[in-house]
């Protein structure tokens, strides 16, 4: 035997009894690193001691958009034992559950939207308050102040008997309300609001069908409290907006020769009476502010016909969902023991979801920027205010 190889006779016993099977000596496979083995148990030499062993190449750093300073998305936590992870590797598993179920709260339109309209509408709510007070200009028709107040009377009034109505009778009540508005501006009274589970949005207003279409949760429940009934006045109010909208602009159409049918084709299939009715009224009547918000909406309504059409084709909520189912059943993976997800798996779904969250959101803000969606988003800052004016 070589005597530079040489070491005292029971040293690898020794060494054994020193390091029983499932005492800690749990290490970290990284990256392809290879196991990272304890030295060899010393014994004496009679040769020259051995050069130092190079250093180890340092772990990649991932990516790390939460801030949660984990472990690379490679590593996983073994030993010869088959005993579950340590302590450490659980808390990272952890800090990704808690990422994803913040995600997932949040990857809902009805979270997302308050968010939203504070970013991409500031001031709303001054504007309003300040044209209650007198101290900026009052906005035209169903804008206008006393249309809102009009308007939420109604829905206080509807607060009264909503336990008693069914969500049929609940629709037509506030399409009662929403035809006082619209007729006490010169628009046409609505041709009905239906009620849907199959709503990406709270509401919408077809102009092809002269109806307002409602998510259904908005008309559901046995009471009707002060949260819910401002966004349903917000809601409704934008909408009768958008009826103001494509009257006043079939209304300018009219005036400039167009005929019924040539109204429809220029309006993409606007609704035949609503055609027939501004081609007798034209622009009889109408107030500076109605004439000029006309204008405002003409590009709106015809040339941005085809964007907003994609825009809602493409709105991001259907792919934002299926995200988020994803991430929920990641995160009772992440949190079964053993675990049944990996901290990749969390970390893709955190990026993916927050992905989709992004979609929604850019999307939302390039719908705002039509001059209908602003317009519509003032009336219904107005109604919120004007519901809560009479609390």
């Amino acid at each position: 035997m070589n005597a530079n190889r040489s070491r005292a006779p029971d040293a690898d016993a020794d060494a054994r009894r020193a390091s029983p099977r499932g005492a800690p000596g749990r290490r970290a496979l990284t990256d392809g690193l290879g196991p990272r083995r304890a030295p060899a148990a010393a014994g004496p030499t009679a040769g020259p001691p051995t050069a130092p062993a190079p250093a180890p190449t340092p772990a990649r750093v991932e990516d790390d958009p939460f801030g949660l300073h984990l472990p690379p998305a490679e590593t996983r936590f073994v030993d010869d034992d088959g005993a579950p992870p340590t302590d450490a590797a659980l808390d990272d598993v952890e800090a990704i559950a808690v990422e994803l179920e913040r995600l997932i709260e949040r990857a809902e339109w009805s979270k997302l939207r308050p968010e939203a309209r504070a970013e991409f509408a500031p001031g709303a709510a001054a504007r309003a308050q300040a044209r209650r007070r007198g101290e900026a200009p009052d906005l035209s028709g169903t804008g206008s102040v006393v249309s809102m107040d009009r308007l939420a009377a109604g829905v206080r009034a509807l607060q009264a008997t909503w336990p008693t109505l069914t969500p049929k009778a609940r629709a037509d009540a506030l399409r009662a309300i929403g035809d006082a508005v619209l007729v006490g501006a010169d628009v046409p009274p609505l041709l009905g609001i239906t009620v849907t589970a199959l709503k990406a949005f709270t509401a919408s207003f077809d102009y092809r069908t002269w109806k307002i279409e409602l998510l259904r949760e908005l008309v559901v429940g046995t009471a009707l409290d002060d949260v819910a009934a401002v966004n349903l006045a917000d809601a409704l109010a934008h909408e009768l907006r958008h009826a103001e909208q494509q009257f006043l602009v079939a209304r300018s159409l009219a005036a400039q020769g167009l005929n019924a049918d040539e109204i429809r084709g220029a309006l993409n299939g606007l609704e035949p009476t609503v055609s027939v009715r501004a081609v007798a009224m034209r622009s009889a009547g109408l107030d500076p502010a109605q004439v000029a918000l006309a204008a405002r909406m003409e590009p709106s309504l015809l040339a941005n016909r085809e964007i907003t059409r994609r825009l809602d084709a493409d709105n991001g909520l259907a792919p934002m969902a299926a995200s988020r189912a994803r991430a929920v059943a990641v995160v009772a993976g992440l949190r079964a023991r053993p675990p049944r997800a990996t901290l990749a798996e969390g970390r893709a779904a955190c990026r993916d979801l927050l992905e989709r969250i992004d979609h929604v959101l850019t999307n939302y803000r390039l719908y705002r920027q039509f001059a209908g969606e602003r317009d519509a988003h003032e009336v219904g800052a107005g109604a919120s205010l004007a519901f809560e004016a009479q609390s």
